[in-house]
């Protein structure tokens, strides 16, 4: 393309001012060279304007027209061109330094023809300093722009020239993006899959410099964007961008073949790519539809962005946040799609496939998806068109072929790609029979019971199982609630039918299902309540509303039957909620909503999901997020209708809202096709005026009533002074009136804590202090001994910090005795010792209550146990044992022993309670314990209870000692956990005694104890030697159920007696694999245990205490054992086991995987199922994994193992063929996770 200097002249003399701006950016991509340029700045546009050189430029090697090292430009469009050439050149001369004009050229452009150029550049080439100078005219940039073809048809276009059939790809972009409102971007068109983007601009610069003949074919949902795709991926890389062009026409080519210096081509279409220059430096990128994707080719595939992700990028386009959501599942995730929805030209709003009249789009659009391996789900598809299946299916397929396909099919699952899209263009071929036959259908689908229903509750998350799966697959049951939404929101916009509305038909549908159905029913359609909300709130609603009014409501049975259990529960009510979410938008159904979550939060919920009626209702009135397109005057009204049918629930809300210690929000569900969320948005007015109702309204219902005015004061409300002074005000008429002391006490500790808690506030601390300390004091107990309650808690000393910052609890401790000490002395100059008993009896804290009544002096221990006879029918066993403790550890078992002398008292204890107080002594595990224990005829009883750690004993021998007595008493647990921390310094023989007690008293195993001990254990006896191995292989037998999975392997000395003596391998194989009457009758539990310990088995034949193998005894234990197998019956299953062993074989060498006898013994001609096992158990070693998007990781498994494969493809060819098998069998799998994630991505799975 030809752009001359008179073009160039023409250009400036009638848009000068828009050349002034754009002049620039031609300069700065005719200087720019990918390998030659180092540093470029030329401003454009508006920021000409800046007060700075109009070009600075570092080049490497520099060029015809671009000076080598740094270079300054000055750029003048004026008419006057000498007059603008030497104000430039003074004015820049003078302002600049000596140095930098040594290293820098400086180069004078003008857009106009200069005929005194070269007088001037010879006037001033010697002046000033300058490194060189030099002056383009228009003559030089027509020879400069022609050695540049890809720039002359950008600048071609800026000039308003350009050429039939080539297009500068920033053109092309323009022109396409622009077509719609809001124009797309380029970072919205990237955005979500950036990953995408850069394979494709590696590919492109890949082939780029290779400097020879190819083609890259793009593939997206459409040709048009693939198109725009490959140009986005271009221009955001000057390298490429200065080199390629668009041609839109054949003729183009023309201009590739005279111009050799253009490198990229992007073709526009298929049909142009078809007829190429073959030049062997060109790229050529041919874009392609996915819909005409070949099978086996490779290329570059475009996906669509995720739901969220083509949100984002809508937002980022200026789009409102909810409109985005809806415009994301609208267009399909398309971005062709959502440029003809949002046209500005009616000609590119009606795609090509809408020409077609297609019964299979028909139906897909009403149904929205299905999925063709479910039999029931094509004969749902056929009963509604009146014709077969495989009619339908051939019609899809040929729409599934066409650029910009309308329809998704994965695997056998088919999908409308964008609902609202295809039904204006077929709405003419829906005729009222085919609607009529599609309702009949939908009820009788809707009025089955899932299956699963007839299994326990705890046993529903089996169904698949054991096939009581639901007829109908899930991708059609979403696929038509989802339809059902849209048809009733637009469908009567486009389809008339010919005696009623789709909105009437929908509205019966949905009052029909859910007026005659069961609880089973209900169960059954709770998944798709979300959706039936949206498409028919009325009846929804009126529905619910109904059923509530029964005496035993429908809708109880999806909170009854819900179970709170992690790994088996189901929750039942969830789509219930969300369904209430999505109505509460609406001001029309936001007060029915309400009115129903207050009665379902009447039934009972596990308590530990937050998913919960009310929680749903509170998410509606958060001041800072309310998740409704109601008014804040309207939330306020609505909650004083809520107050008045239940003023608990209102009072709560209330709560909720001023609640400061941290409140989160979670989205609510949202309408999919109605807009009635769009414009939401929170003022912060909005915002204070809910928290000042909240602030006046709990005042107002918490009037005399401790249980809320409590409530309120637990929120620390500390950052309002008038609501503090009201709650002040609260606290002060409920202490001035008849309230009972438990009340007092309750509120004294809450205003402690409160007062500890040191809230942040406004307020001064010191005056908030001073009130609390008064309220503390106006809720005195009427008794002393209730009013000194306090003291006698664990929480007690907490409350004698001196400041926030005091961490001195011994001070604090300190303080505390002294005033429990001063409270036990005025108790009893007032009341006596009586008085003092009954504080005993009552406190919290016994322990602390009798070591302040031992150091106030008044009593002795023998004093209070005086006391307690005079008192027994207060005889409490935590007040002795506060006896015991009073005086510390030296005087422990003397306290102990003048309880059991008395015999008022030791005659009401039994043994149980003797041994609990001597247990709980304040002592170490030592011999004056366990004397004290035979004193009194104990022992034994404390033998049998004892729970305590040998590091808790002093020496070794009492070590011993107590491990022995454990034994004795046959307490393995108890044992166990006792030496848990401190095992190795006992004996090893009293480690397998305790093992072996532990193994031989199987109903102390459904005990607490140290799994993990255990294990540690049998590591260590591992270490040891002179141990009789026979026993250590007992126990590890015995306790090989302890370890998890991969954990078998620390059993070394049971696998290596199992792989080196073949009797012992058969008699676990036979336990299981053989069924005849000779078998070994063993029990279950037995007959898996023995299936485990084979499973697990990642030790060769052969292998000794080094784990080396030795070659002869690793052939002839597998020849032995087959051998035996093939006696008994059982070789092919003993092949499998031994097979699954094998694939643990280790790799001696990296390129060949398994070791040279290993592959011996695999490929043996009649050892097809010693490979099948070994393919078993090389996929299964793979275990849990975390999931990459798609089949990535199994493709790069494939080509691992295929690998494998060739080192043994002379050798050893059965192993060959059997890595081959592995790797054919992971790239299956590839397609099965890139077909899942792909549902996924659809929201079909």
């Amino acid at each position: 393309m030809k752009v001359s200097a008179s073009n160039i002249i023409s250009w400036v003399e009638n848009n000068n001012k828009l050349a002034q701006q754009e002049l620039p950016q031609i300069i700065r991509r005719l200087c720019f060279d990918a390998q030659d340029t180092k540093a470029s700045s030329f401003p454009a546009g508006d920021s000409t304007f800046m007060p700075s050189w109009d070009g600075t430029l570092v080049s490497i090697n520099g060029s015809a027209w671009v000076p080598a090292g740094e270079s300054v430009w000055e750029i003048g469009t004026d008419s006057s061109v000498g007059s603008k050439a030497n104000s430039d050149f003074i004015k820049r001369t003078e302002d600049s330094s000596e140095d930098f004009k040594a290293e820098n050229t400086y180069i004078f452009i003008t857009p106009r023809r200069w005929k005194n150029k070269e007088k001037w550049i010879t006037d001033n080439k010697n002046k000033g300093g300058w490194k060189e100078v030099r002056a383009y005219d228009a003559t030089d940039l027509e020879e400069w722009i022609d050695s540049q073809p890809s720039n002359a048809v950008y600048i071609a276009e800026i000039l308003g020239i350009g050429g039939y059939g080539v297009k500068s790809a920033e053109a092309y972009f323009n022109d396409w993006a622009n077509q719609c409102k809001p124009a797309i971007t380029k970072e919205a068109l990237i955005s979500g899959r950036e990953s995408s983007f850069e394979s494709l601009d590696k590919e492109f610069t890949d082939n780029f410099t290779k400097d020879n003949y190819s083609v890259i074919s793009v593939y997206s949902d459409s040709i048009e964007e693939s198109v725009i795709s490959a140009i986005v991926a271009v221009t955001n890389n000057n390298k490429l961008l200065l080199n390629s062009l668009v041609i839109t026409d054949e003729q183009g080519w023309q201009y590739v073949q005279n111009n050799p210096e253009v490198k990229i081509v992007i073709c526009a279409s298929p049909e142009i790519s078809k007829q190429p220059s073959f030049k062997n430096d060109l790229t050529l990128i041919s874009p392609q539809s996915l819909g005409n994707k070949p099978i086996d080719e490779k290329n570059i595939i475009l996906e669509r962005a995720s739901y969220s992700e083509f949100e984002k990028a809508l937002v980022a386009l200026g789009e409102e946040e909810s409109d985005a959501k809806r415009l994301s599942h609208q267009a399909g995730r398309s971005w062709s799609i959502y440029r003809r929805l949002k046209a500005i030209n009616p000609a590119i709003s009606k795609p090509k496939w809408s020409e077609r009249n297609s019964l299979a789009l028909n139906l897909l659009s009403l149904t929205g998806s299905w999925d063709g391996n479910n039999e029931n789900d094509k004969s749902f598809v056929s009963s509604i068109a009146q014709t077969e299946y495989k009619n339908i299916e051939s019609e899809l397929l040929q729409l599934a072929s066409v650029d910009d396909t309308p329809v998704i099919k994965i695997d056998q699952v088919w999908k409308i790609k964008s609902p609202v899209e295809v039904l204006p263009f077929v709405s003419n071929a829906i005729s009222s029979e085919l609607v009529e036959r599609y309702f009949d259908n939908l009820l009788e689908l809707f009025s089955i019971k899932h299956p699963k229903l007839e299994l326990d509750v705890s046993q529903r998350y089996m169904a698949n199982v054991i096939g009581k799966q639901f007829p109908y697959s899930e991708v059609l049951l979403e696929g038509i609630a989802n339809s059902l939404i849209k048809l009733a929101v637009i469908g009567d916009d486009f389809i008339e039918l010919s005696s009623t509305s789709f909105q009437f038909r929908i509205n019966r549908l949905i009052k029909e299902i859910l007026s005659s159905g069961s609880r089973k029913n209900w169960l059954t359609l709770e998944p798709y309540f979300r959706s039936f909300a949206e498409a028919s709130p009325e009846e929804f609603l009126g529905s619910i509303e109904k059923d509530l009014r029964r005496e035993n409501p429908l809708i109880q049975t999806l909170f009854t039957e819900s179970s709170s259990d992690v790994m088996t529960g189901q929750r039942y009510f969830n789509n219930l909620l969300w369904a209430f979410e999505v109505l509460a938008w609406n001001p029309r159904y936001i007060t029915r909503v309400c009115k129903i979550l207050i009665e379902l939060d009447k039934f009972i919920v596990p308590s530990n999901w937050t998913n919960n009626p009310f929680n749903t209702l509170y998410s509606f009135f958060r001041p800072w997020f309310p998740q409704t397109n109601t008014t804040v005057e309207q939330r306020i009204e609505l909650l004083n209708q809520i107050i008045t049918l239940d003023e608990e629930t209102g009072f709560e809300i209330l709560l909720r809202q001023r609640d400061l210690r941290g409140d989160h929000a979670i989205p609510n569900a949202q309408p999919v096709y109605r807009d009635d969320n769009a414009g939401h948005i929170v003022l912060e007015f909005d915002r204070y005026k809910a928290i000042e109702y909240a602030n006046e309204k709990l005042v107002d219902l918490a009037n005399l009533n401790p249980d809320r005015i409590y409530k309120i004061l637990e929120l620390y409300l500390l950052d309002s002074f008038d609501l503090w002074q009201k709650v002040l005000k609260l606290l002060d008429e409920l202490a001035k009136s008849e309230i009972k002391d438990d009340v007092r006490i309750r509120f004294q500790n809450k205003l402690r804590q409160f007062k500890n808690r040191n809230p942040r506030t406004s307020l001064k601390s010191e005056e908030v202090d001073q009130q609390l300390d008064h309220y503390i004091e106006l809720f005195t107990p009427k008794s002393i001994v209730n009013d000194c309650l306090w003291l006698f808690t664990d929480r007690a000393d907490s409350f004698f910090k001196r400041d926030s910052n005091d961490y001195d609890y011994k001070e604090r401790q300190k303080i505390g005795d002294q005033k429990r000490v001063e409270a036990i002395t005025a108790i009893n100059e007032n009341h006596g010792e009586e008085a003092i008993f009954e504080l005993l009896a009552k406190s919290e804290s016994k322990r602390l209550c009798s070591a302040a009544i031992i150091h106030s002096k008044i009593l002795l221990p023998k004093d209070i146990i005086g006391l307690l006879i005079r008192n027994i029918d207060l005889y409490d066993l935590s007040i002795l044992d506060s006896i015991v403790w009073s005086e510390g550890s030296s005087k422990a078992i003397t306290n102990f022993k003048l309880i059991m002398d008395e015999s008022n008292i030791s005659s009401m204890l039994n043994d149980e309670d003797k041994v609990s107080l001597l247990l709980n002594l304040p002592l170490p595990l030592n011999k004056d314990v366990w004397d004290t224990a035979r004193l009194y005829n104990l022992e034994d009883e404390y033998w049998d209870r004892f729970s305590g750690y040998l590091a808790w004993i002093g020496n070794i021998q009492d070590k011993e000692y107590c491990v022995g007595k454990l034994i004795e008493r046959q307490r393995p647990v108890a044992l166990l956990n006792a030496i848990s921390l401190n095992f190795t310094v006992l004996p090893v023989e009293q480690l397998l005694q305790t093992l072996e007690l532990f193994i031989n008293n199987p109903e102390d195993q459904y005990q607490n104890f140290d799994s993990h001990a255990i294990k540690e254990m049998i590591e260590y006896l591992e270490e040891q030697n002179g141990l009789d191995e026979s026993r250590l292989v007992y126990i590890e037998y015995h306790l090989f159920s302890l370890f998890g999975y991969h954990e078998a392997i620390r059993l070394k000395t049971l696998y290596r007696n199992i792989m080196n003596d073949p009797n012992f391998f058969v008699q676990l194989l036979q336990s299981f694999y053989l069924k005849n009457d000779d078998a070994p009758k063993q029990d279950k539990s037995t007959t898996l245990h023995n299936y485990k310990i084979l499973d697990e088995c990642a030790f060769l034949p052969s292998i000794n205490k080094d784990l080396k193998l030795n070659e002869p005894d690793f052939k002839a234990f597998i020849k032995e054992v087959r051998a035996q197998s093939e006696g008994l019956g059982i070789l092919d299953s003993c092949d499998r086991v031994l097979g699954q062993i094998l694939s643990h074989s280790p790799c001696e060498d990296n390129d060949k995987c398994i070791m040279p006898m290993v592959a011996d013994i695999l490929d043996l001609f009649d050892a097809e199922n010693l490979r099948r096992g070994f393919y078993l158990g090389t996929v299964n070693q793979r275990g849990a994994h975390w999931r990459d998007k798609g089949g990535k990781q199994e493709r790069v498994l494939a080509d691992e193992y295929r690998e494998y494969a060739k080192p043994w493809i002379i050798s050893h060819p059965y192993v060959a063929q059997m890595f081959e098998d592995i790797a054919r069998s992971y790239e299956s799998e590839a397609k099965y996770w890139d077909n899942q994630d792909k549902l996924m991505s659809e929201n079909l799975r």
